[in-house]
């Protein structure tokens, strides 16, 4: 190797070195943010933050793609699936005498179909439909991480899917925030049901009623141990619309196999937590490097405005069907 190529190299690992050292740090803001604000309470997923952190240091410092060749943010959210699974089993559906796996499952087939159907009918592109679909129907932005990457998205609409994810489900997740304690065990149904991340229905249901928490938190984790399957189906589903070819990642297998396995068997609390906590950091780092491998003409992509109608409608299909059902099984 030559000098010269050596020197490239240097460089290169030096500024790898260089912007993880500044990940983790803005990783440490985030959670800085989210403790001492308690945005999650509020409705605004704290990931949120991680990503709009990393974006201005992309905006300011202009880091070359190469170094995020190397910093993969899909790893952290690859781990944080797998987590996620250990956390959600399939028994999850039982819960209520099986009231929380009727919910789910009608809402999400309502969602989905509804949500691809106007996706398609405005011509927006089958693999962002897909990605943003998924996260307003299950589990916002692990969800829809993990559908774009099976249907083959780009980077640009995995970014925008969680934005409109963070964005433009807050105002929602705000309203059911302040709603919920007065609509009994409705409003519980409404929160874990409509509110996507799962991080800012645990800061809602902390500051609900027992029994509301109780239900917010059994509906959001009947949702959660039915991603890998959302993930199999809506990939499958864009490939089959744009032709493209459909790759699953081993991350969502993992999770299957983990959901699958945690289904008989029940984490200690102690566990649990620090299961939770980790998978918190985990997302928060890697919408720092999402937001870092960002540059802000990415977001520029045709289609956003149709993107933000549908998802819009995909929420009011959610309030609509958990409201209906949920006045009936668990008034």
């Amino acid at each position: 190797m030559s000098s010269a190529q050596e020197k490239v190299t240097e460089v290169t690992k030096a500024s790898i070195a260089v912007f993880l050292v500044i990940a983790i740090v803005l990783t440490l803001v985030t959670w800085a943010i989210e403790k001492t604000t308690g945005i999650g309470a509020y409705g605004l997923e704290f990931p949120l933050v991680g990503f709009l952190l990393g974006l201005a240091i992309s905006v300011t410092l202009k880091p070359p793609r190469e170094i995020f060749k190397r910093l993969n943010p899909w790893i952290p959210i690859d781990a944080s699936l797998i987590i996620l699974g250990l956390l959600a089993g399939f028994d999850r559906l039982g819960a209520f005498g099986g009231q929380a796996g009727i919910i789910v499952v009608a809402n999400l087939a309502a969602a989905l179909v509804i949500g691809m159907f106007l996706a398609y009918k405005l011509g927006l592109d089958e693999r962002f439909s897909a990605t943003f679909v998924s996260g307003g129907s299950i589990c916002g932005i692990s969800a829809a991480i993990a559908t774009g990457r099976a249907a083959n998205a780009e980077f640009a609409h995995l970014v925008i899917a969680m934005l409109l994810i963070a964005i433009v489900g807050s105002p929602f997740a705000i309203a059911l925030a302040l709603l919920a304690p007065n609509l009994g065990n409705v409003g519980g149904a409404l929160v874990g049901g409509v509110v996507d991340g799962t991080p800012v229905v645990r800061a809602i249901a902390a500051n609900l009623p027992e029994k509301l928490a109780e239900i917010a938190l059994g509906i959001k984790y009947a949702q959660n141990c039915l991603i890998p399957i959302v993930v199999i189906i809506l990939a499958y589903v864009a490939s089959r619309l744009g032709g493209y070819e459909a790759r699953l990642p081993l991350a969502v297998l993992l999770m299957l196999i983990g959901s699958a396995v945690s289904t008989f068997i029940t984490l200690p609390p102690s566990i649990e937590a620090s299961l939770h906590a980790a998978r918190n950091w985990l997302l928060a780092f890697a919408m720092v490097l999402a937001g870092m491998a960002t540059p802000i003409e990415a977001l520029k992509k045709p289609g956003v405005k149709a993107a933000i109608l549908v998802f819009i409608v995909i929420e009011i299909v959610n309030i609509v069907v958990v409201y209906a059902l949920a006045s009936q099984l668990l008034a």
